[in-house]
């Protein structure tokens, strides 16, 4: 019964990140305001409908969806993959990324096996953290940009959990990554890595700590490599082409919360033997 309570609320969240992974590259906050916009600062008729104006609509005939639309992955296949006003296709991104989180959050279940409270908490923390990064990574890859309010989510999240556990390891860890890799942005003139990659390593150090992060540097640079290598090889890209390296960075970031124990005890094996 739990993990199925587990499974629906992943998807609730991947529902709502649906909403993140669209609105926030728009320039639309998740409450239907537009960038800028403040609450307080608008129309009276407009702070009437702000939460009518919140809901979500068809990217096509922009009507407002009806909340028995909204259904995480259900809906998706009852309506047949087409809105109900302009039936124009719905893209399967929305279940995949609903599904995806469902999964995930079980994944993590499994993995954490929480009894106390302090268990529940912990897996909390990750499934937020989780839940920010597959966002970063998804619009990273769409739009090559990376929301600084995800970051500042994600950071407050990260410094929360590094001053229960170990603040000085974590803040260190993230100053010494965003300085090197500002470094880069720096000498590079910025075409080497963007300013959002720079803040979003930072975040991962709070988040993460070491050696963790460098698990995910590391990984995503060897995917970089491999991910760049296979775009000019089949000359897709050129060396002047961008790439999402926000999205690399994400995707090693959830391969190290699942391996994280695999990876600590393959990397002490190695320098066992290594120096021994």
């Amino acid at each position: 019964m739990l993990t199925v309570v587990l499974f629906l609320v992943g998807l609730i969240v991947g529902s709502f990140l649906n909403v993140v992974i669209w609105r926030l590259p728009r320039g639309e906050g998740v409450t239907g305001l537009v960038r800028g916009e403040k609450k307080g600062q608008v129309s009276t008729e407009r702070q009437f409908r702000y939460w009518d104006n919140s809901r979500s609509k068809c990217p096509n005939c922009q009507r407002q969806i009806n909340w028995y639309d909204l259904m995480p992955v259900i809906s998706f296949f009852i309506l047949r993959r087409r809105c109900r006003f302009c039936k124009k296709p719905i893209s399967w991104r929305y279940p995949l990324i609903e599904l995806s989180i469902g999964l995930l959050a079980l994944l993590l279940y499994w993995l954490f096996l929480p009894v106390s409270l302090i268990q529940w908490l912990n897996f909390a923390y990750w499934l937020v953290t989780l839940s920010g990064v597959f966002a970063i990574g998804v619009i990273d890859f769409t739009h090559l940009v990376i929301p600084d309010k995800i970051l500042i989510v994600l950071g407050v999240v990260g410094l929360a959990h590094a001053i229960k556990f170990d603040f000085s390891s974590h803040l260190i860890t993230a100053l010494i990554g965003g300085v090197l890799f500002a470094l880069v942005y720096w000498i590079t003139h910025g075409r080497g890595i963007g300013w959002g990659d720079v803040k979003f390593i930072f975040v991962l150090g709070l988040l993460f700590g070491f050696p963790d992060i460098l698990f995910v540097i590391y990984g995503a640079l060897f995917l970089g490599v491999i991910w760049g290598g296979a775009l000019l090889l089949t000359r897709r890209a050129n060396m002047k082409t961008k790439l999402p390296f926000g999205t690399m960075l994400a995707t090693t970031a959830i391969l190290t919360i699942f391996l994280h124990s695999w990876l600590i005890s393959s990397t002490s094996e190695y320098l066992f033997y290594l120096y021994h």
